[in-house]
């Protein structure tokens, strides 16, 4: 059997209904075996089971686990597409000042795309919203080039004139935390704490082949919780 490379969007990844015609959005975060790192499991209120990757709680945990730290501005209207039955959506934004970029792809003044799903954990960046976003390159079989945000909503923060941030996840830990923080301090920490590479071990045969069939399940269950017979 083939081995496809995996990035969860399926039954490994957080799956909630949202919208006004109940459509199932889908994210795109992957597993984190950090030993910091809390799966947090719970259901929304349309009873679609979601896990939460890459909990973090201060500015210090995301330093650490984020390789592209930067300000953006949102640069267009997101434009939604379709992936096998799910809804993402294309979000535009151009870099202001680069804090961190371990692997040098990022220049001031370019327009990047993040790929969302707008669902309540990932919020979009809206157009001349300015942001302070902490990033990592996206791989797998959704979008090509294009960048997520670590910890969904917990990774991005509004900014002020004075340069002082404000947590979109506003029933985080991460928000009370970082209440009185500014891009300054933000800088400093990045300064001090290095990003420690995420790469897991590589997963073995048999947890390849139960994540590629959980995916290929992935439109079955969907019918299944609509009431749709398979």
């Amino acid at each position: 059997m083939k081995l496809k490379p995996i990035y969860l969007i399926c039954l490994a990844v957080l799956i909630t209904g949202c919208g006004l015609n109940n459509e199932k959005v889908a994210s795109i975060s992957e597993v984190t075996n950090k030993k910091n790192s809390v799966d947090e499991v719970s259901n929304d209120s349309n009873g679609y089971e979601y896990v939460l990757f890459h909990n973090v709680s201060t500015i210090e945990d995301l330093a650490e686990i984020s390789p592209i730290v930067l300000t953006a501005k949102g640069s267009g209207v997101s434009r939604e597409f379709i992936y096998r039955d799910l809804s993402f959506y294309k979000t535009r934004v151009k870099v202001n000042d680069i804090f961190r970029d371990e692997f040098n792809d990022l220049d001031n003044d370019l327009e990047i795309t993040i790929l969302q799903n707008n669902g309540d954990m990932d919020p979009k960046v809206q157009n001349n919203e300015t942001v302070l976003l902490f990033l990592e390159k996206y791989e797998g079989p959704i979008i090509e080039d294009a960048y997520v945000i670590i910890g969904m909503k917990q990774g991005q923060f509004k900014y002020n004139n004075n340069g002082r941030i404000m947590s979109k996840a506003n029933d985080f830990v991460i928000s009370r935390n970082t209440k009185n923080d500014n891009l300054k301090s933000v800088e400093s920490t990045l300064n001090k704490v290095q990003y420690v590479n995420q790469n897991r071990k590589p997963r073995t045969k048999e947890e390849i082949e139960a994540l590629n069939k959980a995916e290929e399940q992935l439109p079955e269950i969907k019918e299944s919780k609509d009431g749709i017979k398979n």
